[in-house]
């Protein structure tokens, strides 16, 4: 996030970047509390997507 914000981009693309981490880190929270950046892997990031998709409102 530091690096995109200091590449300048439109205030609104970093904000809306910015809101989409938060709902992913909040997922991760509730249902996968013990990952890591170095354990996140493709599965749970489908499992995230499924759960925008089919349960986020």
């Amino acid at each position: 996030m530091f690096a995109k914000e200091a590449e300048g981009p439109v205030k609104r693309t970093f904000e809306n970047k910015k809101g989409y981490f938060m709902v992913f880190h909040r997922y991760l929270e509730k249902h996968h509390e013990d990952i890591t950046p170095n354990t996140l892997d493709t599965n749970t990031i489908r499992e995230f997507l499924h759960h925008l998709k089919n349960d986020h409102t």
